[in-house]
């Protein structure tokens, strides 16, 4: 899904997948959260899953994805009406299961993959910045799949995710650290297990929340976990009220909401939760 929140603090999205009768369906509906029902929004021309989504002065962006047919060219930008503000965005790049960054002006695409069936998966970390996209750096254990990225201060970090062996993918429980302007990684506090699509999401004054995940075969992961960037500590803040992977983390600096996502092979979730950011924080153990 490609979710954020509106102008009025409403948890909204676009997109995503489902099941049904054992066939993967692909979506360009989008929905808000009003008073505990989900309202329809105006639908997406094609459908789009499996973005990088990245956000910046209360623009949504997603990059690449699929339609469940090939790779979608592009990027789509959502404001917090929510409507699309361009759909032809930075046209060069096509990724699935990659993550995204804004860092001061430059837009980061890290990981993922450059085909959609079979997988071919890439290391490659490329930012577009002034008009034209380039290659930036390698991720320091090679090809990632499905990592969380979020951006602190001057740096990427980037939390776990599916490194590519001959057979499948192999998770893996690093954090690591990239400064652009030295074009240098530095290897922080692991995750607890290795995971794969666990997501992330900057609270200034905070830290980085890092949300569910997958585990292993069946194992999803409850966990939500708060990173601080300048002591380079991981401690778990709370248990999430799902085990879930990829599901949608977003915030209007009040509240923390968190929805859909994959809680067992082949399922989706279908429910939303929120809590009093304010109260959560209080769970820090420092």
């Amino acid at each position: 899904m490609v979710a954020f929140t509106t102008s009025d603090s409403k948890p909204a999205y676009f997109g995503g997948t489902s099941w049904q009768d054992g066939v993967k369906r692909f979506h360009a509906s989008g929905f808000f959260l009003n008073n505990g029902s989900w309202k329809s929004l105006d639908p997406l021309k094609d459908p789009i899953a499996y973005a990088a989504v990245a956000a910046k002065n209360g623009m949504t962006y997603a990059t690449g994805g699929t339609d469940g047919i090939g790779l979608r060219p592009g990027t789509l930008v959502f404001n917090t009406s929510p409507k699309i503000v361009s759909s032809n965005t930075f046209r060069s790049q096509y990724r699935v299961y990659a993550g995204a960054a804004w860092l001061g002006t430059a837009f980061y695409v890290v990981g993922g993959s450059t085909e959609l069936s079979p997988l071919n998966p890439t290391a490659s970390v490329s930012k577009f910045e002034a008009g034209r996209w380039s290659d930036v750096s390698q991720l320091p254990e090679g090809a990632l799949i499905n990592p969380a990225v979020a951006t602190w201060k001057t740096e990427i970090l980037v939390f776990g995710g599916g490194l590519p062996t001959d057979n499948g993918l192999e998770n893996t429980s690093s954090v690591y650290a990239f400064e652009p302007a030295e074009n240098a990684w530095t290897k922080r506090q692991s995750l607890p297990a290795p995971t794969r699509g666990t997501v992330a999401l900057a609270l200034p004054s905070h830290g980085i929340l890092v949300a569910g995940g997958y585990i292993e075969e069946g194992v999803f992961s409850p966990d939500l976990l708060l990173f601080d960037p300048d002591l380079n500590t991981l401690e778990k803040l709370a248990q999430l009220p799902a085990s879930l992977m990829l599901p949608a983390l977003v915030s209007d600096g009040k509240w923390l909401y968190l929805f859909g996502g994959e809680d067992a092979p082949r399922r989706r979730s279908n429910r939303a939760f929120r809590a009093f950011l304010p109260n959560l924080m209080k769970l820090r153990s420092n």
